[in-house]
């Protein structure tokens, strides 16, 4: 279609897309906007339908929860690896899927022996897939990184769960602090706007929002806290720490979506993007939860009550 025949506001949209530095986020600043986008209903939406299906995981544990685990590990692996290779012959982009596949699904049988046999796997297949990036001159770094990315967290998953039934609590905790750390965040940086939180990578996140997010957290923290009789500074902390993680997961997932100018991972959820795209924060806050538990059990163990 000409571009004279596009309506205003369509040429309006098209040159904020392709010239981000002619629109108001360009300024560093993010402005109100209190409507109800047809983008957050379709979020809601798959929120509640993924939500359950993550919650009965978490309780089957098991076969039902390595296998659910192992999907999205391959999924994420694919997502990043197309991300990497975009433009490049697909042969290398596929292989990369695979070898980012295999790295995962590696990591999440070591998540059932323990996390320093994940720390390893995920070593060996930066090691690994560094040398390939380099072999293929496509992205040797970001590769790496990538490599640890779609492991270990994914490995942390099961650790995390088959430590004890007890962990299960903690799982939906986190679940709880992450995921409305997301939707709080949202909400309050539409509704108010205000200075972006990192304006080259992330355009459409406000300091307000991230703000929101946290005190979010924080009364999430506080209901941990009544629901396990343990204490409340404690879970506070944790919260928090937890969801200032989460977010900065998020930025730095959008950091190399920038680079290599992709708006989302994929399109396999409506509303999100891709499955990377939904579990970025999830990702570093269950990785930050099994090292703290690796290192400092007691602590956790606290906060369960016990």
């Amino acid at each position: 279609m000409a571009e004279s025949s596009l309506p205003k506001s369509s040429k309006a949209n098209l040159e904020n897309e392709l010239n981000p530095t002619s629109s108001p986020a360009a300024e560093g600043v993010s402005h109100p906007n209190t409507s109800v986008s047809a983008n957050f209903i379709k979020r809601i939406v798959a929120t509640l339908v993924l939500a359950p299906v993550c919650v009965l995981a978490v309780v089957q544990g098991g076969v039902v929860f390595k296998v659910l685990t192992a999907i999205c590990a391959i999924i994420a692996a694919c997502e990043w690896a197309f991300m990497v290779g975009k433009g490049q012959v697909k042969w290398k982009t596929y292989s990369l899927c695979g070898m980012f596949s295999f790295a995962g699904l590696t990591a999440i049988y070591a998540g059932g022996i323990g996390l320093a046999v994940v720390s390893m796997v995920s070593i060996v297949s930066a090691i690994v897939i560094y040398l390939l990036g380099r072999l293929y001159k496509l992205h040797p770094l970001s590769l790496m990184f990538g490599a640890v990315y779609v492991t270990f967290p994914f490995g942390a998953f099961v650790y995390l769960r088959e430590l004890s039934t007890n962990t299960q609590f903690m799982m939906f905790a986190i679940f709880a602090i992450v995921w409305g750390t997301d939707t709080a965040g949202y909400l309050a940086g539409k509704a108010y706007g205000g200075p972006l939180l990192a304006p080259k990578n992330s355009p459409n996140k406000t300091w307000t929002g991230a703000i929101g997010g946290v005190i979010y957290a924080a009364l999430a923290g506080a209901a941990a806290a009544n629901l396990t009789q343990s204490s409340m500074i404690m879970w506070l902390f944790w919260a928090i720490f937890l969801s200032i993680a989460a977010q900065q997961g998020d930025l730095i997932e959008s950091m190399f979506k920038r680079k290599f100018g992709i708006k989302d991972m994929s399109n396999i959820i409506p509303g999100h993007g891709g499955l990377l795209d939904r579990l970025d924060g999830l990702m570093a806050a269950v990785s930050i939860a099994a090292i703290m538990n690796l290192f400092f059990p007691d602590i956790m163990l606290s906060l369960l009550g016990d």
